[in-house]
């Protein structure tokens, strides 16, 4: 039963209080026309699906085949990998997604591009591409939902190669995932050595 001095509370006069908010207090609201106290812990829940935050893993100077990036969070949006001064051999590097069953080696569309020997490419089916070399690489490789709640990637990335002469590579194509994207796969063409920072960031 509410008290007189509740119900004054919603009073558009009502002074402004600066009661601390924690986790378990509820406010009032219109849900369509019925008037419901929800707690602010529900409140929060959905304000993160509305703005865009960002996190970030990072593995420095690797050195290996293969590395996979795991925990990546359910319901991201966007990732985008950085590559500094990374090096792979003569096959460039690739990427596969996967999910909570594993690895995912089927179902992509992708293409590599060389930039500067005459539209060189690489179509694949079973993986994306980025064609590097044993040169420095700089740039990224953006992987973004299609659409909120579902499982299809569309990805794109460039690169600028530490060499003397003009040397960009490029890289784009689609994946749907069996489920929700929970890692990524990324390994040395032909089993190179893929060394250099790679770094995952990640937005809702």
């Amino acid at each position: 039963t509410a008290t007189a001095a509740e119900i004054n509370l919603i009073d558009g006069g009502t002074a402004r209080g600066t009661t601390a908010v924690a986790d378990g207090d509820g406010f009032l609201t219109n849900d369509g026309g019925t008037m419901r106290m929800t707690s602010v812990d529900t409140l929060a829940t959905y304000i993160g699906t509305k703005i865009e935050v960002s996190d970030s893993t990072s593995v420095s100077t690797i050195n290996a085949v293969t590395t996979t990036f795991t925990g990546i969070p359910a319901a991201v949006r966007t990732l985008r990998i950085i590559f500094d001064n990374v090096k792979s051999g003569s096959t460039g590097i690739t990427l596969k997604l996967g999910d909570s069953g594993g690895i995912e080696s089927s179902g992509y569309i992708g293409l590599g591009y060389i930039g500067n020997v005459g539209g060189a490419f690489d179509k694949q089916t079973a993986l994306w591409t980025m064609p590097l070399d044993d040169n420095g690489a700089y740039g990224f490789m953006n992987i973004t939902r299609v659409t909120t709640g579902s499982n299809r990637w569309i990805q794109s990335g460039q690169v600028l190669l530490d060499t003397t002469a003009a040397n960009a590579r490029f890289s784009g194509g689609s994946k749907t995932l069996s489920g929700e994207l929970t890692q990524i796969q990324l390994r040395g063409g032909g089993g190179a050595n893929v060394t250099g920072n790679v770094s995952i960031m990640w937005g809702y």
